[in-house]
């Protein structure tokens, strides 16, 4: 059903510009920066659109609109827009096919590129519980990175990390990456050889069922956290990890981007999210100001940026400051 944009935005005192296909208002996820009418809304169905930055600030989905206009839960841009059905968080595999179709993968299970399965090589080790001799550098790595021993196990515990010691990936610490309902679509290899030309190495697309820039990192602990209070958004894998290791007991929780940039499929997940945490924070490197005005883009209305303790690089150096680090990630969730 159609919606009655003009009749809406009147019923509920927001200002708009009327033209005759189109009504323009103020655009709610440009913020301040809008000072003018620039969100431009169809009077034909067509979706809506921001002509600062049209790129990012569309869409045709009414109820996001609706809840970045009035601030409101999706539920309630549901009822307000006459939307019977009850909002309750998604099941596995309700999200999975909305997590498929976000991908491109149609109701066959085809998909336009890569694979549609996927497996760990026999070459890739499990890191948690391993006692092996090839295994010692591994462990070795994370605790000059600052973990305990307990730490160490948690995280190779939560986030299924493995290792290998041959092949391509010869030498680094393997990062599985899987959607919402724990089905494998990648990995990403950290070198733990300081002197390593290239920290991190990524399957290629081509042979992904999804790339990591189209994925969050630590989907099914998100999901299933409890507390879940806040989610820290990071740049990169050990980032997120840290926070999670030094803050789930606090009900905060860390995940990354896998880069400088947030793709629109992330965006959409981070939304899905919101249902799970009250609050979400971004956390990047200190000396990214420019990147921040670019992250925010596409991030959920309320996730404000918050400064990284000062001498810090990057928020996966937390876990070496012992409690100051627990401390501060306390803190993001007050």
């Amino acid at each position: 059903m159609r919606v009655d944009w003009e009749r809406f935005l009147t019923t509920h005192g927001i200002e708009y510009v009327p033209q005759k296909e189109n009504c323009y208002v103020h655009c709610c996820f440009c913020g301040s920066a809008d000072e003018g009418h620039h969100l431009g809304i169809s009077l034909k169905g067509r979706g809506w659109r921001c002509f600062r930055n049209p790129t990012q600030h569309r869409g045709r989905s009414d109820v996001r609109l609706v809840c970045g206009l009035l601030r409101c839960t999706e539920e309630r841009a549901k009822e307000l827009l006459g939307h019977d059905a009850p909002v309750s968080l998604p099941s596995q595999d309700t999200f999975k096919e909305t997590w498929r179709k976000q991908l491109g993968l149609t109701s066959s299970g085809s998909v336009p590129r890569g694979v549609s399965s996927l497996t760990l090589p026999r070459e890739f080790k499990p890191l948690s519980g391993s006692s092996s001799p090839f295994s010692a550098v591994f462990w070795d790595y994370l605790e000059a990175r600052g973990y305990t021993d307990e730490q160490a196990e948690w995280v190779a515990a939560k986030y299924r990390l493995h290792y290998c010691t041959r092949s391509k990936y010869a030498y680094r610490l393997i990062i599985p990456i899987y959607d919402a309902s724990g089905k494998l679509m990648t990995w990403t290899g950290r070198a733990v050889n300081p002197d390593a030309g290239v920290r991190y190495m990524s399957l290629a697309t081509d042979d992904s069922c999804a790339p990591p820039v189209n994925l969050l990192l630590g989907l099914p602990l998100l999901w299933k956290a409890e507390p879940a209070t806040c989610l820290v958004l990071c740049e990169g894998p050990f980032d997120a990890i840290a926070i999670s290791v030094l803050g789930h007991s606090f009900g905060v929780w860390g995940t990354c981007f896998f880069g400088v940039n947030v793709s629109e499929i992330q965006a959409d997940l981070l939304y899905e999210l919101e249902r799970r945490f009250s609050k979400m924070k971004l956390l990047i490197d200190p000396d990214a100001t420019l990147r921040i005005l670019n992250l925010r883009q596409r991030l959920p209305r309320h996730c404000p940026s918050t400064a990284l303790l000062p001498g810090l690089k990057d928020p996966g150096e937390l876990v070496s400051r012992g409690k100051i680090g627990v401390d501060f990630v306390k803190a993001l969730a007050a």
